[in-house]
Formats: C-alpha cells, structure tokens, sequence
C-alpha cells in the first residue's frame, strides 16, 4: 500500500452492521466488480458480525494491518471474525470480480469455530464451481429481500441454508497460514500471470520461470497450495468466466467459446458438459 494512499483512508462507515437477533441471519450480501480508482476500506475494529469475501476474478489485498497485506487471487476466500480489524485495498490493475456476505447469530458461532481462525485467514476453494454457484444463489435469494425489508438483517430457510452450504466448502478447505501461505506466496507471481493470460496459450515453463522454481517443482508446488494442477486452474478460470458470459450476456456460444481462447467451439462445449455437468446452452437455460 503506498504512502499517499495511507494518508487517504478514512474508516468505512457500515450501514449493515446488525447485531445478532436470530439463530442465523444475513446482514448482507451480494457482489461487485469495476471498483474504479485505487482505494482502501477500513474497518478499525472490525464489524460486529462475520464477513467472507471471495475473489472469483482478478485479485485485491487484505489483512489486519496496513503494513502486512496478503494477496486474494481467484477461488480464494478471506474470513474474519467479529470485531477484527478489516483493511481491503482495491487496485485498477487487479479489477477484481467479488462475492461478499456479512452474517451472525447465535448458533453461527458453534459453526464458525470449528474453522480454528484467531482472526482472519484465507481458504482456497477446491471445487470452485460448485462454491460460486452457492454464492450467486444466495445473492440472488438476498437482493430482493433486502429490496422488500429495507435495511434490516434477513433470515430465511433458503438464505441460511445456502449459507450454511458455504461454510460447510470452507470447511473442507485448505488454509494459506504459515508454511501454506510462505507457498502461496512463492506462487504468486505464476498466479497473478495466469489470471491475465489466461485467455491465452500459456507457456507453464514461463510460469515456473517466474516463481524461480523448475517446471517440475513448480507444478507440485501449485498444486499442493491450490488443491489443483496449473492446467486445471487456468482450464477453470476459462470455464468460470464462459459460465458468467452465458448468465449475464447475450453473446453466442461461438463468441463465447473465441473469448475465453478456446478456437473449436464444438471443443468447448465438449469441455465444459465434462466440467460443469451441462452443455453451454442447458447452463444458460438452467441458471
């Protein structure tokens, strides 16, 4: 973070921040993309209630303090508890694509504690899939609730129960603390590369190349850290934007297919029935 952005910030000012009433309740939630200029939300003393934030696209750093701030990359997740210190920065160059969802209650706590958190970490998502879809159901649950009710926490059957869904991925997921996070660190700069070639060939021995690693030791070490292989990670960021492109545009499968990089559109199709379960158009139809 740099000197004049630091000079800039100022503690975000929460409008959401309910406390609990309910067993399980959503204070808020949706998501956000094209967050313009450079800038830094923080929370000084945190929020009452827990708050996930979960990059789908690009990334943006967070942590507890200004001086240490982690990276968040696609299918990562950060996690703080209530009443930690919360700083986001949000840069042009990493344009970041976010889910988010502030939440509590009083039988929420139980739950949150088998994650063993101090007070915040990060989770890297195995099945990314499966994960956004959960989020955009929630969100698509939420929004109109909140439109109805105004600002005021919601707890319903269909949102906490795809919450819970949530917590119960994250659960199952790998951490990025101590030699986790040294590793995630290590590859970074390979993951900041795919995520802006990623419509492109890329070359796994120019990534390894940038982590300083030999090809071998690279692939190990991203897939040890990322639950996943590099040409599986670059393979579901292609399929994760082809799933957004078929929900919130009107291009053609063929357009989409050129898109994402892929020059066989019968290919494409092929690949993602074998990753998502369903053809392109069944998805556009179904979701």
């Amino acid at each position: 973070m740099t000197s004049k952005m630091k000079e800039n910030i100022l503690p975000y000012r929460d409008l959401t921040d309910f406390p609990a009433e309910k067993c399980i309740q959503v204070n808020n939630c949706g998501s956000k993309a094209n967050y313009g200029p450079d800038h830094t939300i923080l929370r000084p003393n945190g929020r009452k209630d827990y708050y996930l934030l979960y990059v789908v696209s690009g990334w943006l750093d967070v942590g507890i303090s200004d001086d240490e701030l982690t990276r968040l990359s696609p299918g990562q997740c950060a996690v703080y508890l209530p009443g930690v210190r919360q700083v986001i920065s949000f840069f042009s160059d990493g344009n970041p694509t976010i889910y988010y969802v502030h939440f509590t209650g009083r039988a929420v706590d139980e739950t949150m504690s088998a994650m063993h958190i101090r007070d915040m970490a990060i989770r890297t998502i195995g099945d990314r899939t499966m994960f956004e879809i959960l989020f955009h159901q929630m969100v698509q649950a939420f929004l109109p609730l909140k439109v109805l009710n105004g600002r005021k926490a919601i707890s319903v059957p269909k949102v906490n129960g795809l919450l819970l869904q949530l917590i119960d991925m994250l659960l199952q997921s790998n951490g990025s603390a101590g030699k986790n996070k040294q590793d995630h660190d290590v590859i970074t700069p390979a993951l900041l590369y795919i995520s802006e070639h990623y419509r492109e060939q890329i070359d796994l021995d120019q990534c390894a190349a940038l982590t300083h690693l030999s090809p071998g030791r690279f692939a190990h070490l991203f897939t040890k850290t990322m639950s996943v292989s590099p040409y599986k990670f670059i393979l579901s960021m292609r399929m994760d934007e082809a799933k957004e492109l078929l929900l919130f545009s009107s291009m053609s499968i063929n357009e989409i297919s050129e898109q994402i990089g892929f020059t066989d559109s019968s290919y494409f199709s092929r690949i993602f029935r074998k990753y998502t379960g369903y053809s392109p158009t069944s998805w556009r139809s179904r979701f």
